[in-house]
């Protein structure tokens, strides 16, 4: 595995060159740990699979998934 190196910055234009910068640094220099990775994938499998359900059902009444995602989205339907 290569060792991370440090890596000069960029040419600043103005402000959000300097904070998306800054964001990559701390990104780089953060760790994750097993616990992390092992609740993200409690977490998601149970959503993809719910997922999963609601485009078959979404497509099983006639509409694309993307239709079904924006009626549970829309304000002022009743059943959300």
């Amino acid at each position: 595995m290569r060792a991370a190196r440090e890596t000069s910055p960029p040419i600043i234009v103005g402000r959000l060159s300097v904070e998306w910068w800054m964001a990559v640094k701390h990104r780089r220099a953060a760790t994750v740990s097993k616990e992390t990775y092992v609740n993200q994938q409690r977490f998601g499998l149970p959503l993809r699979s719910f997922l999963r359900f609601s485009e078959t059902a979404a497509r099983r009444v006639g509409l694309t998934p993307q239709q079904y995602q924006g009626l549970l989205a829309h304000p002022r339907l009743p059943w959300t």
